[in-house]
């Protein structure tokens, strides 16, 4: 049992690591696309639900941005 919960430490310690990088990670990206926030839970909620459902948090962050930047894009090329 006591390499058991090693192991859960460990997995446990794993997973707030990548939790932490992946705030980052949208931090850094969303830093440089100034003016794209993150609407993909606001428009799309159940779609939003389904993908934190399934998806890592690092490829949900990616996949965020991308809605994010679809989004403003689209309205950018509407508008000008």
């Amino acid at each position: 049992t006591s390499s058991l919960c090693d192991l859960v430490k460990t997995l446990d310690s794993r997973l707030e690591k990548e939790a932490e990088w992946n705030r980052f990670f949208q931090y850094q990206i969303l830093s440089l696309c100034i003016g794209i926030a993150p609407v993909g839970s606001e428009i799309f909620p159940a779609i939003d639900q389904t993908m934190l459902e399934y998806l890592t948090p690092h490829i949900l962050s990616v996949e965020h941005v991308e809605m994010a930047q679809c989004l403003y894009f689209n309205a950018t090329l509407v508008t000008s």
